[in-house]
């Protein structure tokens, strides 16, 4: 398992990672104007007043053909002209009913208190303006360099006429996208990078441990060691394959491909973190990661559940990470325990979070080791656990390995 994984990083190190991260690069370019439209109609009334543009009919007229209950007639006024309730029916002819278009100062958007009616399906029914302020920047992350205001139309049609064309489903000093490129998406290369360099001597160490347990002169417990580098191999190797199941081209891909690729990069990213030993707060590269976690959605709170496990105040994957990678960690029986210890304190809601490429290869190792050191006549040692022989005047031997079921660890191809 980890000779694969570790292979796989080699490739993904030398060369594979640009390509991938300009793919996620242009996913996150490619939702900007989601990401500011959501903003601007889900955030717009905490910072700003608009001026909307509303349907004026008689009030007659108004309660007749709506329910007054749902605020449609708020702004009513005027004369019906020669409209009567029985113009209503089709024999009966009359003349056109008198229409204004008023802008009404009140609530921006998602606050549809004031305006005539409910809130519509698409949010575009009405004509709005509006006043602008710098927190469009601060909530998406998208530099004011990027950004101009102009007037969007967001329908191709002019309803009901192309007199009223602009009173309905435009909005009115609008910010949108201007010269927003991957280039102002941040890398976080160096992370992985780090990670990879953190790396560097822990496969020659698992060989050089598989050769003592297979020659009976490891001292730690086997069953432990298995326990303390699961979870590290399996991130290590989820992170791999996340950044390589990224395509190469997002050019005509659908929304919800987009958010795909920028969930495996963001799953990626999460997983190196405690491998180059770092948390999101000390990386500038992840500063604006929470803005591109909202483009995505639903999705978003399986990055945030991982980001979770990794940023916590209790970051159990750093502290494992920090254990296993230091030198010469993993033939320490002390550090062993330290390591399995701290791994033991992840509760199953915890490893869950971390995806099933983490949960069920895990779920597997603890089946396949099940029961091996309990079983009836196992071996049980004789000294304190985690001491060295020589600590109490013994001479060195190997230690005896009847208590452990190396077949089965062989056969989950762990070590």
């Amino acid at each position: 398992m980890h000779t694969a994984a570790l292979a796989d990083y080699d490739k993904l190190i030398n060369g594979g990672y640009d390509k991938k991260f300009k793919t996620y690069a242009d996913a996150v370019v490619k939702s900007g104007k989601a990401v500011v439209n959501k903003f601007m109609y889900d955030k717009g009334n905490d910072y700003f007043t608009c001026d909307v543009t509303e349907v004026i009919t008689c009030c007659k007229y108004c309660k007749y053909v709506n329910n007054p209950g749902n605020g449609e007639c708020r702004w009513c006024g005027g004369s019906c002209g020669s409209w009567d309730t029985v113009c209503e029916n089709p024999e009966v002819l009359c003349g056109e009913m008198p229409t204004s278009y008023e802008n009404k100062t009140g609530p921006c958007s998602p606050d549809f208190s004031l305006r005539a009616g409910p809130e519509p399906a698409d949010g575009y029914a009405n004509a709005i303006y509006w006043k602008f302020r710098d927190d469009l920047l601060t909530n998406t992350g998208i530099s004011e360099d990027s950004i101009k205001f102009t007037n969007v139309h967001h329908v191709s049609e002019c309803a009901p006429t192309d007199k009223h064309c602009k009173d309905r489903s435009w909005d009115y000093n609008y910010p949108v996208l201007d010269g927003y490129d991957r280039e102002d998406i941040i890398d976080p290369k160096d992370v992985v990078s780090e990670a990879y360099n953190n790396l560097k001597n822990i496969s020659t160490d698992l060989d050089d441990v598989s050769e003592m347990i297979k020659n009976e002169m490891y001292e730690a417990d086997t069953g432990d060691l298995v326990d303390s580098l699961a979870l590290p191999i399996l991130m290590i190797k989820g992170a791999v394959k996340q950044m390589s199941d990224i395509i190469d081209t997002v050019d005509d891909m659908e929304e919800e491909k987009r958010k795909n690729i920028i969930l495996a990069f963001l799953f990626a990213i999460f997983f190196f973190l405690p491998i180059a030993g770092q948390i999101i707060g000390t990386v500038a590269a992840l500063a604006n990661f929470a803005h591109v976690i909202a483009t995505i959605g639903v999705l978003g709170d399986i990055a945030l559940d991982i980001q979770s496990i990794v940023e916590g105040k209790n970051n159990l994957p750093l502290a494992i990470f920090g254990i296993v990678l230091s030198p010469l960690a993993l033939m320490d029986a002390a550090k062993i325990a330290k390591a399995v210890s701290t791994r033991r304190e992840m509760t199953t809601e915890q490893v869950g979070k971390l995806g099933e490429r983490v949960s069920k290869p895990l779920e597997s190792i603890a089946k396949m080791k099940g029961g091996v050191c309990t079983r009836p006549g196992a071996f049980k040692r004789d000294l304190p656990f985690g001491a060295i022989p020589r600590e109490f005047g013994f001479g060195m031997s190997p230690v005896n390995m009847r208590g452990y079921n190396l077949a089965v660890l062989a056969k989950a191809r762990f070590l």
